[in-house]
């Protein structure tokens, strides 16, 4: 399928419109094995004229690069007059043909290149290129339920010929048989085949996808930076577009600063490249009990619930007589349209106490009341005193 895709106008602009997705027969694979020859003639033999025929590779000559497979005729059948000998390429080995796996009712489009040039006057006719389309009710043996050609196709001296057919796999029909053949044939006379292909049309071909654009206060931003309206604002969600169900930048904190916010008691977030769960960068809090590290608001529907997981480490032995300072604690807040939070529903989740010098997982869950377009989550390093704690792989889900 083509990628070779314009442009789009986005504002004052234009955007490339490079697909995403751009689309392939990936969903409706070629069936056919060692189709272009590149390297040998491997899974592919010759048949009919009573075995005087030889396949071999010609590593010089292809339809669109070298490679093919060449079927010459060694010897005269004497069942056949003069001149009438037929030669075929079809995928198998030795005396044992091929059969490809197929879909009574789909329609298959078979096709190859074949090339062939008349080296002598032949008393039985002209040169006919042809396809045989055997359909067979099991992989071996079985019972062959018909046979289908497409119309001859004439070959044209030094020049490949596309010779083609689209059949549909009759009732009981499991698989196929192909052959690729050339009728009255001269001894010593060859033909070429290459680029063969056998698709099944009736499996859906993905189609292309594009990216998006929305306007946010006049300007244009790539939808997949996960840009929602909240009130009369807009805000980024996170630098990674909603993906069914992840939001965060799982992995670690690539940008903390873009990423999460300050709580309102003094506090610093900074990006720390030398430390983290799986491996750098963790995101550092250097702060006192009640400070906080805020995440941007998330979108979310009544009803729905919202999970949040993260990991944290501390450098910090907590103080014994106070529990809530032991140990990290979540907060999650709901809020409505007009960006005012709603107390119902509104959860404060206790981490398990803190292990100093280990890293910790912290998880809360909550479930939007009514009236709740987003939600805030808010993380709490628990300790009394002015410590460092570390946070990575964050993650929110809603379900």
């Amino acid at each position: 399928m083509s990628t070779d895709f314009s442009h789009v106008r986005v504002g004052a602009d234009w955007k490339p419109l490079a697909p995403l997705d751009a689309g392939s027969d990936a969903d409706a694979p070629n069936v056919i094995v060692n189709p272009h020859f590149k390297t040998d003639v491997s899974d592919w033999r010759t048949s009919y004229s009573g075995g005087h025929t030889a396949v071999a590779w010609d590593g010089a000559r292809g339809k669109t690069a070298p490679g093919s497979a060449k079927a010459t005729l060694t010897g005269h059948n004497t069942n056949k007059p003069v001149g009438g000998d037929a030669m075929e390429l079809d995928p198998g080995s030795g005396s044992s043909q091929a059969r490809e796996p197929v879909i009574a009712g789909h329609r298959y489009r078979v096709s190859g290149w074949m090339l062939f040039t008349r080296s002598a006057a032949n008393s039985a006719g002209a040169p006919e290129f042809g396809i045989d389309c055997d359909w067979f009710d099991a992989a071996t043996g079985g019972t062959r339920i018909r046979r289908d050609n497409p119309p001859p196709f004439t070959p044209v001296a030094n020049d490949w010929v596309h010779v083609t057919g689209t059949f549909t796999a009759p009732a009981g029909a499991t698989h196929v048989g192909l052959a690729f053949k050339l009728n009255n044939v001269n001894v010593g006379e060859s033909f070429w085949l290459d680029d063969v292909e056998c698709y099944d049309l009736d499996i859906p071909i993905t189609p292309p996808s594009f990216p998006a654009y929305v306007n946010v206060g006049g300007a244009w931003k790539p939808a997949a930076e996960g840009w929602v309206r909240v009130g009369a604002d807009w805000k980024r969600l996170w630098p990674v577009a909603w993906d069914g169900g992840l939001l965060g930048a799982a992995g670690g904190f690539p940008d903390a600063a873009s990423l999460w916010t300050a709580g309102a008691i003094a506090c610093s977030i900074t990006l720390d490249t030398a430390k983290g769960r799986t491996d750098p960068p963790s995101m550092a809090h250097l702060g006192v009990s009640g400070s906080s590290v805020n995440a941007n608001d998330v979108p979310i529907q009544p009803g729905q619930t919202i999970h949040f997981s993260g990991w944290a480490w501390h450098d910090h032995v907590p103080a014994p007589n106070n529990a809530r300072l032991t140990g990290w604690w979540v907060q999650i807040t709901f809020k409505d349209s007009a960006g005012h939070g709603i107390s119902a529903g509104n959860t404060i989740v206790d981490a398990p106490a803190a292990l100093t010098g280990q890293w910790q997982e912290i998880t809360a869950s909550a479930v939007a009341p009514a009236g709740a377009v987003s939600c805030r989550i808010r993380v709490v390093p628990g300790g009394d005193n002015v410590h460092t704690t570390w946070f990575d792989d964050f993650k929110v889900t809603i379900t």
